[in-house]
């Protein structure tokens, strides 16, 4: 789809001598992510202070080459600090999201290893990581330990099984990451493994559910499910889960397709040699990389605030209340959420709806409602 954004490296002599800051603010329908400098390394969300060399070329995040660049328009991207207040009165009321997590690695490969050291390095302290696998080589098991931040359990057990799966419990998990092995004789057997171990974990929480007294509440959700799938027939399949149990159509797996990334990543690298670089910064184990934070860290409480709550906040507080706590209440610009994001040393890169669909790169005065589940896309470099 040409619409659909893409990355792309651009001489921009327009910003030599300006501040990132300066310079996002001035793309109204492109996201500006990083810079490239002249010896070829790569800069992902600097300060907004950074000072843009005529020697650098920038990363963009566009629907092509080709953008715009205007004026700053402060009625369509806030200035620099302007959403200090408001993001340190939310942090108090939202909290940070970095509780401690519990993240279960169904299964062992090649690429496991290293997931698990990453989970453990960014895990917020207190975090538990569990291994449930039939297999892990001798010299990688002697690798795994905990950390003081993130207590590792290796449990020896088949990840599709159902009962091993409970042993865990999968049920208490926040997360599920699916990594099937290598061994299996074909990429159809592969994702065969992963959509059981899917459905065994379905299985797992919906008969703890059929227990509760309340199984709505938060504490009997589906864990969130990372799954990489080969083939378009498993894809559909996962996809059509959340369309039969519609009590749980936001929480359906984040799938990734290993032939789509890999051959997208190859085709920008053949237009572009240099954007190697780029990609090398993306997946490189340090620095910045892409998270999807609750949009209600970003404000997203405030904008579907119903219309009713609007009018209880309008007129006189004779309750005491503050008459002004709805004055953000309402649709919100895409620029202004990119400059929360910048108040937290982030960056921010597009919107994931609760039930999967994307907007990548918004044009800066697009408004959103976000409602419960949706997310923001993020350049960030902490979990």
């Amino acid at each position: 789809d040409d619409a659909t954004p893409e990355f792309y490296l651009s001489a921009a002599p327009q910003f030599a001598g300006k501040s990132f800051g300066e310079a996002w603010r001035m793309l109204p329908r492109a996201t500006l992510c990083g810079v490239s400098h002249g010896d070829g390394s790569v800069t992902l969300a600097p300060d907004d202070s950074y000072v843009i060399q005529a020697t650098d070329e920038v990363v963009l995040l566009a629907e092509s080459s080709t953008v715009d660049i205007t004026p700053v328009d402060e009625a369509v991207t806030p200035r620099k600090g302007s959403e200090r207040y408001y993001m340190k009165a939310l942090e108090g009321m939202v909290g940070s999201n970095q509780g401690a997590k519990k993240i279960l690695f169904a299964g062992y490969n090649d690429e496991t290893l290293l997931a698990v050291k990453l989970a453990q390095d960014m895990a917020p302290r207190g975090s538990e990581v569990t291994i449930l696998a039939e297999t892990i080589p001798a010299d990688e098991l002697g690798e795994l330990r905990s950390t003081p931040n993130c207590k590792l359990r290796v449990v020896k057990g088949v990840p599709s099984s159902h009962e091993h799966l409970r042993s865990v419990p999968v049920y208490a998990q926040d997360s599920v990451v699916i990594m099937p092995g290598r061994d299996l004789g074909s990429k159809a057997e592969e994702d065969a493994t992963v959509l059981a171990t899917i459905l065994q974990t379905y299985a797992n929480c919906e008969l703890r559910r059929s227990g509760a007294a309340d199984p709505s509440e938060l504490a009997y959700k589906n864990p969130h499910i990372v799954a990489t799938l080969n083939t378009d027939s498993a894809r559909s399949i996962v996809e059509l889960m959340g369309t039969v149990d519609t009590r749980h159509s936001n929480e359906i797996p984040d799938v990734i397709m290993s032939d789509d990334l890999i051959g997208g990543a190859l085709l920008q690298v053949a237009a572009n040699p240099k954007m190697a670089s780029l990609f090398d910064a993306l997946l490189a184990t340090e620095g910045h990389e892409c998270y999807i934070r609750d949009a209600d860290l970003y404000g997203g409480l405030d904008t579907r605030a119903s219309a009713a709550e609007e009018k209880e906040g309008s007129g006189s507080a004779e309750d005491g209340s503050d008459a002004g706590d709805l004055a953000e209440a309402g649709p919100v610009r895409w620029g202004v959420i990119c400059e929360r994001a910048r108040e937290r040393d982030e960056l921010a890169m597009g919107v994931m709806r609760a039930d999967g669909d994307m907007v990548i790169s918004p044009a800066k005065d697009e408004t959103f409602v976000f409602g419960e589940g949706d997310r923001i896309i993020v350049l960030a470099d902490s979990l």
